[in-house]
């Protein structure tokens, strides 16, 4: 059938308009691929979110399979498709405007897959612009290309997995082969499932007082970070590489210690965190315990004693290491290297470190007690690379506030504001918490339910319903997902159900706090918060 001019208008029109809203489609799922490191396994676990399930258990998923259904059988009803098309085309574009479009960060493979999605748009639409469809027919085959296109751009992503594996595979060879190169190199890799980040930036900050010093960057603890991280700024100049290490099943900080090739290790903690990818507590500890395994002869591992796992587990996990020193850290019983005298404030922590025959004082421009621990272990490697104790006590009293991971500030309203966005795991979330103890005035935490936490999301969320109920007057839980679990755990601990919220809409959880709070009081911001509640309250 052949279609006369106005039709062909008519087709190109509902064909932009379809377009529009499929290309807000792709944008997302490329950025949910994004966020989750093209990772199936985290990919997967979303969907046993809240905000996962409601992706197609929604009315508006379920409205186009009952649309599609209809229409295939009765073809006459193709304008209630076609008006469903103009909202949606609307609704992208009015997402636009406000600029709440969720989109991938542009990158080289982003880009690729961009293009590999937008492909699929123009090989269908070519498809149902050759094949001279009326509406009647038209429609239905649009509405089931919307309907299935998850799969179809999630497909885009798989079938582009094998060539970024061999980028991967090549980025990789090419930073061991430089790696090499740099023989006298002294390589201090960072792991677990908390407190990498803090420590990394410690260490470097205190060994650059005399080393030229390297460090990954934020969100470079993977096999490609490290790897860049190696071919794009190590020179002849750095003395040492400070490397942070992340993984999410087990193998993968063994591939990272053959790519840097540390000879001294620092496990931080160990915890619930990634349980969902790893299937259980104890693949989390074998596969956080391969960088200690993996040292050479001679290496030294360093170990955060005040964490159960790692110390009840340390002797069976290391019995095949070459190590020649297992330096134990302590704030709370006297081991290798340790703390005592611990005095916090809430902007300042003092205490006295023992290394063998030496004591010396510390002072940190910083509160949080959970810090003296990461601050233990960058001690001890310092120490190991060859820093006077001296020469380390002044270089902490440099750490800026900003590596500690909370950041308070003034907002506009009077009240403090700490943002501890960056936090995602039950440690981290304890920890600031039990920080917030040192305000006089009203203490609000607004927090999403964490994830990834496999079968002990459960007991990690009554944990921090409890510890919320001991320190805070309300919390604001912007996720649905273990809101039951924190409730129960809050209640057993004396907390009201009316100082329990769900809000998700930033504005509304702004005007809460701003009417609530006033000078003197605080708002802990734990998480994956919005980011337009955050530019909102703070400055």
């Amino acid at each position: 059938m052949t279609l006369s001019v106005d039709s062909k208008i008519f087709l190109a029109a509902v064909l932009l308009l379809w377009g529009i809203s499929q290309l807000r489609s792709l944008f997302f799922w490329l950025y949910l691929w994004q966020l989750k490191e093209y990772h199936i396994g985290r990919f997967l676990d979303h969907f046993r979110t809240f905000k996962g399930e409601r992706i197609f258990l929604n009315p508006l998923f379920f409205g186009k399979l009952v649309l599609w259904g209809v229409s295939v059988i009765f073809p006459l009803i193709w304008p209630v498709t076609l008006l469903f098309y103009i909202s949606e085309a609307g609704r992208a574009l009015l997402h636009v405007f406000k600029k709440n479009v969720l989109k991938p960060v542009l990158t080289t493979k982003t880009l690729f897959l961009l293009f590999g999605g937008l492909l699929c748009l123009k090989f269908f639409i070519r498809f149902l612009w050759d094949t001279n469809l009326g509406a009647d027919s038209l429609l239905p085959w649009l509405l089931f290309f919307d309907i299935v296109s998850p799969l179809i751009f999630s497909l885009v992503v798989l079938v582009f997995q094998p060539f970024a594996v061999l980028g991967r595979r090549k980025i990789i060879e090419q930073a061991k082969k430089k790696r090499a190169q740099f023989p006298s190199l002294k390589v201090v890799g960072i792991t677990g499932s908390y407190g990498k980040t803090s420590t990394k930036e410690f260490l470097a900050l205190i060994l650059s007082k005399k080393f030229k010093v390297l460090k990954t960057k934020e969100h470079q603890n993977s096999e490609v970070g490290i790897s860049r991280c190696i071919l794009q700024e190590l020179n002849e100049s750095h003395e040492v590489f400070v490397c942070e290490m992340g993984a999410y099943t087990k193998g993968g900080i063994h591939l990272l210690c053959s790519i840097a090739r540390p000879s001294v290790g620092i496990l931080t903690g160990l915890n619930e965190q990634h349980m969902a990818t790893f299937g259980s507590q104890e693949n989390i500890i074998k596969a956080k315990f391969e960088l200690i395994r993996d040292l050479p002869q001679g290496g030294v591992a360093i170990l955060n004693a005040d964490n159960d796992l790692i110390r009840s587990n340390a002797t069976a996990q290391m019995k095949d290491a070459k190590v020649q020193s297992q330096i134990f850290c302590s704030a709370k019983e006297k081991t290798e290297v340790f703390a005592e005298d611990i005095q916090e404030k809430k902007d300042s922590l003092a205490f006295k470190v023992h290394v063998e025959e030496e004591q010396v004082q510390f002072h940190i421009p910083f509160g949080g007690k959970h810090n003296v621990q990461n601050l233990l272990v960058a001690i001890a490697c310092a120490k190991n690379l060859g820093m006077s104790m001296r020469d380390i006590a002044n270089a902490c009293k440099d750490i800026p506030q900003e590596l500690n991971g909370l950041r308070a500030q003034k907002s506009s309203h009077g009240f403090e504001v700490i943002d501890s966005s960056y936090s995602a795991n039950p440690d981290g979330v304890l920890a600031d918490i039990e920080h917030l103890g040192f305000w006089k005035g009203k203490k609000v935490i607004v927090m999403p339910c964490l994830i990834e936490l496999g079968k002990a999301s459960q007991e990690v969320h009554r944990r921090i319903g409890k510890k919320i109920a001991e320190v805070c007057d309300l919390v604001i839980l912007t996720s649905r997902d273990r809101i039951e679990d924190i409730q129960q755990g809050a209640k057993e601990s004396g907390m009201k159900e009316e100082s329990i919220l769900f809000m998700e809409n930033p504005q509304e959880i702004y005007e809460k706090i701003k009417a609530l709070c006033k000078e003197g009081d605080v708002v802990l911001l734990e998480g994956r918060v919005p980011l337009r509640l955050t530019s909102q309250l703070l400055p």
